[in-house]
């Protein structure tokens, strides 16, 4: 499949006589985001299973693309979740090369350099991520500066959708919510103790993603629940994770990441409680690089 341009339809074989092609990919620990594209042209974004270094397995995860010929791929950045240990990414360098055999150079980077090269004006920032998991940089000259260290999902990620996740689980097996939200959460999800359990400590292949998607739940519960769950979730990672940067007074925040953009609300009257300047708040990193700005790197 190609992309249409005007009244010129560009086909992958016609690409074999333009430029190099890039293949672009931004994941988190939910999903992955996976873009092709060359100085003129961007083709299908494709959707697949996260991929977090760190926590995840590589061995099962589909790299099939049936619009895509993958020999024409020559350059590949992968930014994902989890990055930073050598022994990973080297497993995931042979995984790409396997499949796109023609590539001659992979570029691999965490997230926050993702978040951070489509936020950043140049100038330096501090940059967070709230997804499933949540993170969090001072950024400048388009790399990474400082960094919280991340503990994943048992012992940090404040503010995630994993955080929250949890918080709305707790709230309804010990019976601490109202009545309504009560009743709302037990006709959505028809969730048993024992299915929990079972889901979450037993069968589950990535429990942090499964207990994250009860976030949800706050898109159509009460609004004293949502502010109750989410304030105080968003709220500790200002002080743990954005309060650890002496420069959080001096440079602008920007936010990336599902969690950012659905409660941008909060975010706005965080910052203005604790005098931060505000910046931008996007949702997918991936929509805003270009091919411009990775053959910068």
């Amino acid at each position: 499949m190609g992309q249409a341009k005007g009244n010129l339809y560009i086909s992958f074989q016609d690409l074999r006589i333009i430029v190099i092609m890039i293949l672009l990919v931004d994941s988190g620990a939910t999903n992955s985001n996976w873009k092709f594209m060359t100085s003129e042209h961007e083709f299908v974004l494709h959707r697949k299973e996260g991929i977090n270094l760190s926590t995840g397995t590589l061995e099962d995860h589909d790299l099939d693309f049936d619009d895509v010929q993958e020999d024409l791929v020559e350059q590949i950045f992968f930014f994902g979740a989890g990055t930073g240990q050598r022994e990973r990414e080297l497993l995931l360098d042979t995984k790409l090369k396997n499949k796109f055999v023609n590539v001659k150079s992979i570029y691999i980077g965490s997230d926050l350099e993702t978040a951070g090269l489509a936020l950043s004006q140049g100038e330096k920032c501090i940059i967070s991520i709230l997804g499933t998991g949540s993170n969090c940089c001072v950024f400048a000259d388009q790399s990474i500066i400082k960094k919280v260290q991340n503990l994943g999902y048992l012992l940090g990620d404040e503010g995630s959708g994993f955080r929250m996740g949890r918080d709305i689980l707790k709230m309804y097996f010990y019976g601490l919510m109202e009545a309504q939200d009560a009743r709302l959460f037990e006709h959505t999800y028809k969730l048993t103790r024992d299915d929990l359990i079972r889901k979450v400590y037993h069968r589950g292949k990535k429990p942090n993603t499964y207990v994250a998607s009860f976030c949800s739940f706050l898109g159509v519960s009460s609004q004293d629940l949502r502010n109750k769950i989410a304030r105080q979730n968003l709220e500790d990672f200002f002080k743990d994770q954005i309060g650890y940067f002496k420069e959080s007074s001096q440079c602008p925040l920007h936010f990336s990441g599902s969690i950012s953009w659905h409660f941008k609300d909060i975010i706005q009257d965080l910052c203005t409680k604790y005098g931060y300047k505000l910046g931008n708040i996007i949702q997918n990193p991936i929509d805003s690089l270009t091919y411009s700005k990775l053959i910068e790197l």
